[in-house]
């Protein structure tokens, strides 16, 4: 199989474990981690992480939703080396979530 090299943005809580989590993901699928940058998003209270390595589609795919559903992790979103602004089209989904549960959460509190 033809292994290709994907830019993975994952944003989540600034909670302290988490990149471990995300890290353990990676070494239960016997990936290797070529770079790795942590930082603010610039939304208070979310970190972003960028990850790179080498893996076929079906692979990073299933590595991405197994992050999702981590706790503190908001978003994760693998994009290939041909992709224009990854970076940007992340942080758009990360909005439109951080705006959908805003609204779910406004609506729970009003029929509360």
């Amino acid at each position: 199989m033809v292994t290709t090299f994907y830019t993975i943005h994952i944003f989540s809580e600034n909670i302290a474990g988490v990149l471990n989590q995300v890290t353990n993901v990676f070494t239960r699928r016997q990936l290797n981690i070529e770079s790795i940058d942590a930082s603010p998003s610039g939304i208070e209270g979310v970190h972003r992480y960028t990850i790179t390595c080498r893996a076929t589609e079906p692979v990073i795919d299933l590595v991405c939703r197994q992050i999702e559903k981590k706790i503190d992790v908001l978003i994760a979103r693998y994009y290939n080396p041909d992709e224009r602004n990854p970076f940007n089209k992340a942080f758009a989904d990360l909005v439109a979530y951080l705006e959908h549960r805003n609204a779910l959460e406004k609506l729970i509190n009003e029929n509360a």
